[in-house]
């Protein structure tokens, strides 16, 4: 077996080390649905903290080149076990995302984004003029449907979140005889958790066009100029990106920032320290509802 640090104590330092142990082993048989017989190998390596070249050479000894996908699964359930309960970052309890896989598994909860419900809606092309005017009229409904949610996020209650409830089973149960739309509206009922995350914690946006607006600036370079021919190309990118987007979130002039921080002056204030006021602003609102 390669080298490994101590059984964990509740501290957590590096950035990229992967926790083995029972919250793992869970993972990889309940989601994964890892073979039996590498279960009982993971079991055996008990509640032990390893860093990305002590797992590399351990998982190189189990499975040589082969066995991908099992080799994948491990690295995936005990990197998530390990940014779960670090310490170096916050842990992002709620995550607003899409369908997509990767997002899975990895907060305590998941919301589902309207927009990109929406959009499938958009996708249907009715040739039958009476499955378009019926189509239309459920989006009708569903968009109004959505400005009430958006109207509780400014106002939540009690009772508001209740009827609120009842109107998406009632909405989302309606049944067309437009067979594309209806199972369409079937696959949006089936999301109800997900897409009312917003009923118990008003503060979750109901879509994260945000996030994906953010993203889009460095899909956008890469269809330009592609990718970066090197690791410290990579970082540079990815930092001076997030910087010059963050302080455009802020309304501070990246410019000037960046020429700050250049001449050494730091006589603006960092970009850590207007979040921190920024998050601070935003819980006082939401206090003060």
């Amino acid at each position: 077996m390669a080298d490994f640090q101590a059984p964990i104590n509740g501290r957590f330092s590096a950035p990229n080390d992967m926790q083995f142990g029972a919250e793992a082993l869970a993972l990889l048989r309940d989601e994964f649905n890892i073979p039996t017989k590498w279960q009982q190998v993971i079991g055996d390596v008990g509640e032990m903290q390893f860093d990305r070249p002590s797992l590399t050479a351990l998982l190189d000894g189990w499975f040589g080149s082969g066995n991908q996908q099992v080799r994948t699964a491990i690295e995936h359930a005990t990197a998530i076990v390990y940014y779960r309960h670090q310490t170096a970052v916050p842990v992002v309890d709620t995550l607003v995302c899409d369908d997509a896989s990767q997002f899975k598994l990895l907060t305590a909860k998941l919301a589902a984004c309207w927009i990109h419900d929406g959009r499938n809606y958009e996708k249907l092309s009715p040739v039958v003029p009476r499955h378009a005017a019926l189509l239309n009229t459920f989006r009708q409904r569903y968009r109004d449907y959505y400005e009430s949610l958006r109207q509780y996020r400014a106002s939540p209650s009690t009772e508001r979140a209740a009827s609120l409830g009842f109107e998406f089973d009632e909405l989302f149960a309606s049944r067309t005889g437009y067979a594309a739309l209806d199972a369409r509206i079937a696959k949006t009922a089936a999301k109800k958790n997900e897409l009312l995350t917003v009923l118990s914690e008003p503060s979750v946006p109901l879509h994260n066009n945000a996030s994906e607006l953010q993203a889009r600036v460095s899909a956008r370079r890469r269809d330009v100029s592609l990718h970066s021919r090197s690791l410290p190309g990579v970082r540079a990118m990815d930092i001076f990106t997030t910087l010059v987007q963050t302080s455009k979130k802020l309304g501070t002039s990246a410019y000037a920032y960046l020429r700050d921080c250049l001449r050494k002056r730091f006589e603006l204030t960092s970009l850590a320290e207007t979040i921190r006021s920024a998050v601070e602003d935003a819980k006082l609102q939401a206090a003060s509802r």
